[in-house]
């Protein structure tokens, strides 16, 4: 394992998020994945003394205007966003922005792309991805464990092929975690075996 991603629901839901990052970040570069929009009273006071060195704050932005992100999040959504996106690159964070664009998106990945720059963002600072075919979507990118190149997640549940497919049963590798190492080893090689096979060229789906 070269990195850690801790994501959620929202990661800073949690009270003791910041004891978590600071152990994490001690052992691996770390990125937690987050809306931005909790960042107040005692929740913005813990994000102020996280540590700066070997964490990223990656912050889901749908478009560069209301319209969109809106009507994904909720009414409001966008402006709370975009300030906690200034408000990370004030307080010194290293920042990713990410966006999973659907069917109704239109230019807005040249819109974004165009914010992204006013931000000062680099190329290693934007995810834009494609909504897949997953929870309660009906329409998006069909992803399999032998079409998606593996970005193993742990939760509660067990371990998992990729983040995006952590509830799909097909994509559950493990209903347990420990031990991680013999679990991550199993993926390895059944990822080796669908290439070797070479059926279906895998893909990435960029969670970050």
């Amino acid at each position: 394992m070269e990195e850690l991603y801790l994501t959620g629901g929202e990661p800073f839901m949690l009270i003791d998020l910041d004891e978590r990052l600071r152990h994490a970040t001690a052992a691996f570069p770390t990125t937690v994945l987050t809306n931005a929009m909790v960042w107040q009273g005692d929740r913005l006071r813990r994000l102020e003394a996280l540590p700066r060195e070997g964490l990223t704050l990656q912050i889901s932005l749908d478009s560069a205007t209301p319209r969109l992100h809106d009507r994904h999040r909720g009414a409001g959504s966008f402006e709370t966003a975009v300030a906690g996106i200034r408000q990370a690159i004030d307080l010194g964070f290293r920042i990713r922005v990410a966006a999973t664009l659907g069917s109704d998106a239109g230019t807005s990945e040249v819109e974004l792309a165009a914010f992204f720059d006013e931000l000062g963002l680099s190329a290693d600072q934007r995810v834009v991805r494609r909504i897949a075919k997953q929870g309660s979507a009906n329409a998006g990118l069909t992803v399999s464990r032998s079409s998606l190149i593996p970005e193993v997640c742990v939760t509660a549940d067990g371990v998992w092929w990729h983040p995006v497919a952590a509830a799909d049963p097909a994509m559950q590798v493990n209903d347990h975690w420990a031990p991680l190492a013999d679990t991550i080893e199993a993926v390895r090689s059944e990822y080796r075996a669908h290439r070797i096979a070479g059926d279906v060229l895998a893909s990435t789906f960029p969670c970050a």
